[in-house]
């Protein structure tokens, strides 16, 4: 497979928990990574797929605080059942990206314990997460398509950093069902995470990797020796 464009090359999931929980703990936002992990120890949070990034996020986090991450009780469930599981209080919090977390936090009853876009952890930062990949032969055969992809997904970089009103416009229409107040703080949350120009890097490639390597999913012995190999940027230019 071939990489010949990366979207956002921040991680764009949080982790937040129930405030009640955090008041409880003597929270502090503004401690080290290390110290704000422990108050997920023991309890019960939700991701939208078990081995997924947000999971892999998850045990990373709970990992650089010395938290055993099966400490943490974790359960899988679409994003709409999360909501309303923790509004039932079956919940203790959730590990995903926007709307989700940012869905929680317009209520005003969670914190957020930690936050890709904000450096936690700081090494996964360049990651591929909204990394576009083909067949190598399929660019090399249709070079147009590929060519014309790279040009679309460029301008629609550049129009979200240059144009934010209009941009946040379109996307609340596409979502009309959405608090506007969410709507605006996700589209800041992956505008922050979405670069200028979608190229991509070996870095970023090999973070995609190394998350689910320090998770525990992925064996270091599977570990790629050079990532180099795995991407262009000729079609995004």
């Amino acid at each position: 497979m071939l990489a010949i464009a990366n979207m956002n090359n921040l991680p764009p999931w949080d982790v937040v928990i129930r405030k009640s929980i955090a008041d409880a703990a003597h929270f502090d936002p503004k401690a080290p990574l290390a110290e704000r992990v422990k108050v997920l120890k023991g309890r019960t949070l939700v991701v939208d797929g078990i081995g997924s990034a947000a999971h892999s996020f998850l045990r990373v986090l709970a990992m650089a605080g010395g938290v055993d991450p099966d400490s943490i009780t974790v359960s899988a469930l679409q994003p709409q059942e999360m909501l309303a599981a923790y509004q039932r209080g079956q919940i203790d919090g959730i590990s995903l990206g926007p709307p989700w977390t940012q869905t929680l936090e317009q209520d005003g009853g969670v914190v957020v314990v930690a936050s890709g876009l904000n450096g936690d952890p700081a090494w996964l930062t360049p990651i591929g997460s909204s990394t576009v990949i083909t067949r190598p032969q399929f660019c090399a055969e249709r070079r147009s398509i590929c060519e014309k992809m790279g040009k679309a997904l460029s301008a629609a970089s550049r129009f979200v950093h240059e144009h934010p009103q209009e941009a946040l416009a379109i996307l609340q229409k596409r979502f009309p069902n959405t608090a506007p107040p969410v709507v605006a703080a996700s589209f800041g949350a992956m505008r922050k995470a979405m670069p200028p120009s979608p190229s991509i890097d070996a870095k970023a490639l090999e973070n995609g990797d190394r998350i689910n390597i320090e998770a525990g999913f992925v064996k270091p012995s599977d570990r790629l020796k050079t990532y180099d190999d795995l991407f262009t940027n000729e079609y995004v230019k």
